[in-house]
């Protein structure tokens, strides 16, 4: 199989690409050796919008390619049941004046060794301890109470980590032990190929390209509603190819998506925003109108990283800083000051020390 790297927390990361072929091919072997009830149970971990479920339907297609069998996904969101849900409801049996319990929908799935079922617990992490204890019987020995899963069947279950900050129950010792353990990371380059084939909006991939950090958002401690995911893009993709004439029209709507900040860096970059005069070092006006000014910060408070490391580029971006209102000069500072540079002391260049002067003035 393709050799993985360790993540930081021990657990294998992977991309969605290597996540599909190292599944389906782990799961075709099983399926050619009539083994499928014996492959262990696995659990991806990811944060919101990666693409943990389209990575399922990927991985049911290229399975049915692979075998030639017809695969059947059931995708099943804890969340939106109860425990009596998943273990039915209790009937009296005349008989011998016992219950027995109706099988519920969910396991309704086709037990025929011409088909594979993929049965997917989607958002596991979510559910209450009193739901998980469910999957755990699920995931342990393949069924729960009276009701078994077919022979044919393959069980998944995802999740959100729990520094993504979203609602989340960290699993019992016990659950997480049934499972085969993957994390899922947004990769830039692999996310690209998949945009293409999938028409995403010729704009947003041109954005990208120019911006690849602006991908996802990595610190999900954010207080903002905004979260920026692939699907974010997708989402925005579709809202983009019915808007009549020029993004800035559309500004509120883009925003509802990216929020205000990164509305303002894609409509400006797409409306041909260039700040390579600044980082040269060359004679620019300070726009007039509080939206042009806006447009020239955030595309430079974007591109710090890329220049950070150059000191004379530095120096320029602080010189033509200076000469904004204070509050927008100090949202560039800020950044700056988020990095450390290695090639040299960002505290010892003149137009640093001139800018504290500045900015302390204003007090």
């Amino acid at each position: 199989m393709k050799s993985i790297t360790k993540s930081s927390n021990d657990v294998v990361e992977v991309t969605t690409d290597e996540l599909i072929h190292m599944l389906t091919e782990s799961f075709t072997l099983f399926t050619k050796a009539g083994q499928i009830e014996e492959h262990p149970s696995v659990f991806l971990h990811g944060q919101p919008g990666v693409g943990k479920s389209q990575a399922i339907g990927e991985i049911a297609r290229q399975l049915e390619k692979n075998t030639g069998l017809k695969t059947y996904v059931t995708d099943i969101r804890l969340l939106l049941f109860t425990p009596v849900d998943l273990r039915g409801i209790p009937v009296v049996n005349k008989d011998n004046m016992t219950s027995i319990w109706l099988k519920p929908e969910i396991f309704n799935l086709v037990d025929d060794p011409k088909t594979i079922n993929i049965f997917f617990l989607d958002e596991l992490t979510v559910a209450p301890p009193s739901l998980q204890a469910s999957a755990y019987q699920i995931a342990l020995d393949r069924r729960l109470g009276e009701h078994k899963l077919p022979s044919n069947t393959f069980v998944i279950a995802a999740g959100n980590r729990l520094d993504d900050y979203a609602v989340s129950y960290e699993m019992p010792t016990a659950l997480r032990n049934r499972f085969m353990h993957i994390e899922l990371y947004p990769n830039y380059q692999k996310w690209l190929t998949w945009a293409n084939e999938h028409h995403i909006h010729h704009k947003i991939i041109d954005f990208l390209n120019e911006h690849p950090d602006k991908f996802y958002t990595k610190d999900l401690s954010t207080k903002s509603p905004i979260i920026i995911t692939p699907r974010t893009w997708e989402m925005l993709s579709k809202l983009m190819y019915h808007m009549d004439g020029e993004l800035t029209q559309h500004r509120d709507l883009i925003g509802t998506v990216l929020g205000k900040n990164m509305t303002r860096l894609l409509v400006n970059d797409i409306q041909g925003y260039d700040i390579n005069p600044i980082i040269l070092g060359e004679e620019v006006d300070i726009p007039k109108k509080l939206e042009d000014i806006h447009a020239f910060i955030t595309a430079i408070e974007s591109r710090i990283e890329e220049f950070i490391e150059t000191k004379k580029y530095i120096i320029n971006i602080l010189s033509f800083i200076k000469r904004f209102p204070t509050d927008f000069a100090l949202r560039v500072f800020r950044k700056i000051l988020q990095y450390e540079p290695v090639s040299y002391n960002l505290t010892e260049i003149d137009e640093y020390q001139e800018l504290i002067r500045i900015l302390e003035g204003q007090k």
